[in-house]
């Protein structure tokens, strides 16, 4: 009797599965989802190899962001209203 259920369960299972993917397939985006990709791009380490610096719109916005090379949660270096076109190192080591 277990097997016959295990069995019909499994069968249920495979059902919904396929109906999800089924119903994530028919699904339609609108230009909005598309125009709302975020990337990140022009990293720069800095001269000790212990920071890199790189630009990302994740605000919606270019700007200059600064995570330790070792990882870590990013800081945003600029908040200007127009975007930052590129970021590199000053001697010292500033952004």
């Amino acid at each position: 009797m277990s097997l016959r259920l295990s069995s019909s369960l499994l069968l249920q299972l495979l059902a919904a599965n396929t109906e999800a993917q089924t119903a994530a397939l028919n699904e339609s985006y609108s230009i909005d989802r598309y125009l709302n990709i975020r990337s990140a791009n022009s990293p720069s380490l800095d001269s000790a190899g212990e920071r890199v610096a790189f630009l990302t719109n994740i605000t919606g916005t270019p700007q200059a962001w600064m995570v330790g090379a070792a990882g870590g949660w990013p800081e945003q270096m600029t908040f200007y209203p127009d975007r930052v076109d590129f970021v590199s190192w000053a001697p010292d080591r500033s952004v």
